[in-house]
């Protein structure tokens, strides 16, 4: 179901609703046998696209889903932290929410991203308002992404789960 684009279109377009959802695909798939399945799939709403990923349990396992999905609560063009997907023990996460990786919520927020920028770049005032442009997000393990501050000067931000902080 989560790999067939139209049925992963048609059951998020189900949980959604008001959304305007009118596409999902698939984009990256980690499966671990007896834990859990992450499928990474980008959205396409009427005006933007928007990264995000499904994490499904085993059945057992719908009370530690609901608690980590009620602690993601960073706002996305798509919704306010996680969302519950019915009929399933599985939980959409809309970025900049990730289980994982602490830091992906202060790097996509602007204020946020400028103030860690000039707490971790001291020297590099000029990295401190860059605009961030993402590369590649493998959920609930790490998020690459391009700087780009107002004076052409760039540099690459990793960040990774478990840590509460990017490196640079």
């Amino acid at each position: 179901m989560l790999l067939d684009d139209e049925r992963l279109t048609s059951m998020l377009d189900d949980a959604l609703p008001g959304a305007g959802l009118r596409a999902a695909q698939a984009t990256y798939v980690r499966y671990k046998p007896q834990t859990a399945c992450i499928v990474a799939c980008r959205l396409t709403l009427a005006d933007v696209q928007v990264d995000a990923y499904v994490r499904l349990e085993r059945p057992t396992s719908q009370d530690h889903l609901t608690n980590d999905a009620r602690k993601a609560a960073a706002r996305s063009p798509l919704a306010h932290g996680a969302v519950l997907l019915p009929g399933l023990t599985a939980a959409l996460y809309t970025q900049p929410n990730d289980r994982r990786i602490a830091a992906l919520p202060d790097l996509a927020d602007d204020d946020r991203r400028r103030k860690l920028l000039a707490h971790a770049l001291p020297d590099h005032r000029a990295l401190w308002s860059s605009s961030l442009q993402a590369l590649r997000w493998k959920p609930e393990r790490r998020f690459v992404a391009a700087l780009q501050g107002r004076d052409g000067m760039r540099a690459l931000v990793k960040a990774y789960a478990g840590r509460s902080s990017a490196a640079f």
